[in-house]
């Protein structure tokens, strides 16, 4: 593990120092060779970061010393995939930027404009990153290349903004601004900024960013006029791309000094730069630029009366304008199957969308059947639960919380008056949702059968029946379906309680001290070995709490630590709010199950009756 880390570090180390120079041409450093050993190192751990930012470097430096067009492209498009695999805004930002420089540099400024606009969107959020300037320039130079030069100024003035230091993406800028002022003809201002830019240039040691520079100062002088220093300029920077094999800038100084030499009449020497510069075209896959060195070439050589070297020059010229109105040819025929596979690729979605939309909007007709369903059973089962107002007949002080984790219940609590007993249950059935609710409303009119039709009036009992019901209903084929309950009986002439208890036991608070009560240990339902429900007698004084609840509190995950509530820890806070008005124990409860819920999700059902006597 501690030699991945030190191997990581290696690989970030060489890819950030390319990265920074460019790949410029330095006797200290080989990037070829120190970016395949990189790119190696990266794929023998799966360092996927290390892997893109390698071919990306690498992408660049074969692009400007080799001018492997098809290399560099297939490095680019596999360093963005890994880029948008690890989600990395920043350098598929790079990438795009870097993609478009060539792009532009290959004489394709519209999909270099399109790259460079996809890519500077995100230095436009992120103005203070290193590579912000970098943006600014290559989004700059590409529409300059493409004659809108307000444009142009803006990106390049809003990146001189935001420079914090000067550096060669500083003097890149400088040097557009320059060849801005150069085509408005205003040569003083055009050699000051490009003066500057060979100045910080010069501090930085980038030699291509150096012989643009010098290359640019050299078109100002030729265009002032002065073509003595224009030769001085334009040869400097012809001698510091030719000692880098600088072949990718080489054209253009090529070119220039051609025309500095046609200027002069001086025809030979002007053939002999248009010659070399349609070699370095040829070379580097620009047949556009081939022919406009053959066309200069053509010129020079009619000057001179050479008239068959000119008409060479001249066919030349119409068979490379053949080659490229025939590669345009099949460039548009694959641009309209593009087109036609795009169109229907889009037809498909289209139709794909249509039957989705479709689908979902019977779901979406099924699911608000289902819901309006589910919503006509809640106002069933709230019809049948006890009210507030039944409640309250026969109850001096109590409080209820009723939290169900689902539209419906499986957990209830529901009240009834028989002769002179008041009878309250709270039950858990079997289930939470919507099984759950037909449970409850099923327990419910067996509660109701044996108290109101039946008059059984002992708790113990009426559990004894509410089973033998369930169980040959529901039970016939194996189900064990049924409710954990409490049923208390408060005689309204005496005070007396008693009740029946479930798999659920009551919790008394008695002057501070709590009390778990008996209960049945086992369900009211199918059971292998029944037995009778017990009837317990519970006397009560003034101010005692008695409190029936469901497992919903207890069961429910939260916390720090994503862990169960626990009984010991409800009846350490039951013990601390049972002195507080009824009405403020269940605020006190329902809050306390919220915030130790926290973002969890309800678990089930949760119902708590508490009762002040």
């Amino acid at each position: 593990m501690e030699d991945n880390v030190q191997l990581i570090e290696e690989i970030d180390r060489v890819n950030n120092l390319v990265w920074n120079l460019r790949t410029t041409p330095n006797s200290e450093y080989n990037p070829e060779f120190m970016l395949g050993a990189a790119l190696k190192k990266a794929e023998s751990i799966n360092y996927q970061f290390g892997i893109a930012h390698s071919l990306l470097n690498l992408a660049t430096f074969t692009f400007v010393v080799k001018s492997d067009v098809a290399f560099a492209e297939e490095s680019f498009r596999r360093a963005k995939q890994i880029f948008q695999d690890l989600k990395n805004e920043k350098w598929i930002a790079n990438s795009l930027l870097t993609h478009a420089i060539i792009k532009n540099s290959s004489g394709d400024p519209e999909q270099a404009l399109y790259l460079g606009l996809k890519g500077i969107s995100y230095y436009e959020k992120h103005q203070s990153e290193a590579d912000a300037l970098m943006a600014y320039y290559v989004v700059g130079t590409i529409h300059k290349d493409l004659n809108k030069t307000d444009e142009a100024l803006n990106f390049y003035t809003t990146g001189l903004h935001h420079a914090k230091s000067e550096n060669s993406w500083t003097a890149r800028i400088l040097s557009g601004l320059s060849n801005i002022y150069l085509d408005r003809r205003d040569y003083d201002k055009a050699l000051e900024y490009a003066i500057k830019s060979l100045t910080i240039i010069r501090q930085v040691n980038n030699v291509i960013t150096e012989s643009r520079a010098l290359h640019d100062i050299g078109r100002i002088y030729r265009a002032a006029g002065n073509k003595a220093r224009a030769r001085e300029y334009l040869h400097e920077a012809l001698k510091l791309k030719r000692e880098h094999a600088l072949k990718h800038v080489l054209f253009s100084t090529l070119f220039e000094l051609g025309e500095l030499f046609y200027e002069n009449q001086n025809y030979a020497e002007a053939i002999s730069f248009f010659h070399e510069a349609e070699l370095n075209a040829i070379e580097t896959s620009l047949p556009s630029k081939a022919g406009l060195a053959y066309h200069r070439q053509a010129f020079c050589y009619k000057q001179l009366k050479e008239f068959e070297k000119a008409l060479e020059c001249y066919e030349k010229l119409y068979n490379l304008q053949n080659e490229i109105n025939q590669q345009e040819r099949l460039e548009k025929i694959n641009r309209s199957e593009g087109t036609l596979l795009r169109e229907k690729e889009d037809e498909i979605e289209r139709l794909k969308n249509i039957e989705l939309k479709n689908a979902y909007e019977l779901i979406a007709a099924k699911n608000k059947e289902i819901t309006d369903s589910i919503n006509y059973a809640k106002r069933i089962q709230f019809s049948l639960i006890a009210h507030d107002d039944f409640l309250k007949k026969y109850l001096s002080d109590y409080f209820v919380l009723f939290h169900p984790k689902d539209i419906v219940s499986g957990d209830f609590y529901w009240a009834v008056k028989q002769d002179h007993y008041f009878f309250i249950a709270v039950c858990d059935s079997t289930g939470h949702g919507v099984p759950g609710a037909f449970m409850s409303l099923l327990s419910i009119t067996c509660l109701n059968e044996a108290i109101v039709e039946k008059n059984i009036l002992t708790p113990g009992a009426i559990f004894d029946f509410v089973r033998d019901k369930l169980t040959s209903t529901i039970s016939r084929e194996g189900q064990k379906d049924g409710f954990d309950g409490i049923l208390v009986r408060i005689d309204i002439a005496t005070g007396e309680v008693s009740y029946a208890a479930a798999n659920m036991a009551p919790i008394l608070i008695r002057n501070g001290e709590i009390m778990s009560l008996d209960k049945d240990r086992f369900p009211v339902g199918y059971t292998d070995h029944p037995e009778k429900f017990s009837d317990f007698v519970l006397k009560t004084y003034r101010d005692d709490v008695l409190y029936l609840h469901t497992d919903g509190f207890i069961d429910q995950f939260g916390g720090p630590k994503g862990k169960k509530y626990k009984r010991s820890q409800l009846y350490s806070f039951l013990s601390g709010i049972a002195h507080l008005e009824m009405e403020e124990q269940c605020l006190q409860l329902k809050n306390e199950f919220i915030n130790w819920q926290g973002n969890q999700e309800q678990v089930d059902d949760v119902c708590f009756v508490g009762i002040k006597f």
